[in-house]
């Protein structure tokens, strides 16, 4: 606990923790960055803020499979990392494979080297360019979009949109990186966190970005299985009633979080239990109508619309606990 003194004519001072100078090399006359944050003041030495700020430089050795090296190379991209070098024994195979990871998956990277035993990516993308705000809107806008074609690809069991709602997953994925990469960058003081933002926000914005990219890789997961059941015309047009449902609970759900309204999360209960009613419903009626492969395929689609709408409920509780002060007394 530190005193806070008067000095001059309008100075606040407090004085700073002597192992907490001594650990940091600081000295007498060295700058320090203060931020607020609410309550809370955050006090950062500024030649650490100027190390950072030339960028993370990360080297990583390829893996055992091609596979392996893409995740160390997606994990440094959203832990902050500016360059990112991989090195080793790179065969076609795996550069390929991060060539495409760094197409497909991982916005404003772009390769600057390449030989046969290195390849070097950059981010170049500004984290001021897009809020963090916004890229969340775009991430819910994006994942929405892609549910509402998984619907209409039930609705009118087209193969081809299913298609191309599996090569849509990518989207999801390259907003949801640049949401965490951005979430990680203020957390570890590489970027401001906006003054209307607190650390406990950062935390619900990483839990919320989570769940709807789930919720993107159930609606791919609807599409694969269309392809597995096309010939059921009558079955996916049931089954797309829930989906549509589930949709309008995703939709209701992210709205209430982006918009701080707690009142939601009842309505959203109501709505999943008649979700799982449906649900159960066409089981019961198609059990000895389809094969056994179209069955787990249509399982495997009530289960991801079920899937949304449980996730989606997550999203409405996240509103109400960010909510709770409005709701309260005392």
């Amino acid at each position: 606990i530190r005193r806070i003194q008067f000095t001059g004519k309008s100075s606040y001072i407090v004085s700073l923790p002597k192992n907490w100078v001594l650990l940091r090399g600081l000295r007498e006359k060295d700058q320090v960055i203060i931020e607020e944050r609410g309550d809370v003041l955050v006090i950062k030495p500024m030649k650490t803020l100027e190390i950072l700020s030339r960028g993370k430089i990360a080297v990583i050795e390829t893996q055992s499979s091609p596979e392996s090296t893409a995740r160390r190379v997606i994990a440094a991209y959203i832990m902050g990392y500016d360059t990112i070098t991989v090195r080793g024994n790179i065969d076609a195979s795996t550069r390929n494979i991060i060539r495409e990871t760094v197409l497909r998956k991982l916005p404003g990277v772009e390769i600057i080297n390449e030989n046969e035993n290195e390849i070097t990516l950059q981010a170049l993308l500004d984290h001021r360019s897009i809020p963090l705000i916004n890229a969340i809107e775009r991430l819910v806008r994006i994942t929405s979009s892609m549910l509402k074609d998984s619907c209409t690809a039930l609705s009118e069991v087209n193969v081809e949109l299913a298609r191309e709602i599996l090569r849509e997953d990518d989207s999801v994925d390259r907003a949801y990186f640049y949401v965490i990469r951005l979430i990680n960058y203020m957390a570890m003081g590489l970027c401001e966190i906006p003054s209307e933002l607190t650390l406990i926000d950062l935390l619900t914005y990483r839990s919320v970005s989570k769940l709807v990219e789930r919720i993107g890789d159930h609606s791919a997961n609807i599409a694969r299985n269309i392809l597995e059941i096309g010939e059921r015309k009558e079955v996916l047009t049931e089954a797309s009633k829930i989906c549509v449902l589930a949709r309008s609970i995703f939709d209701k759900a992210s709205t209430a979080f982006l918009s701080r309204n707690p009142i939601v999360v009842d309505e959203v209960s109501l709505d999943i239990e008649a979700l799982k009613k449906q649900e159960r419903s066409i089981l019961e009626k198609t059990s000895l109508l389809l094969s056994a492969r179209e069955f787990v395929a249509l399982k495997m689609i009530l289960e991801s619309t079920r899937r949304i709408a449980e996730y989606s409920k997550d999203i409405a509780e996240i509103a109400l606990d960010l909510a709770i002060g409005s709701l309260v007394t005392g």
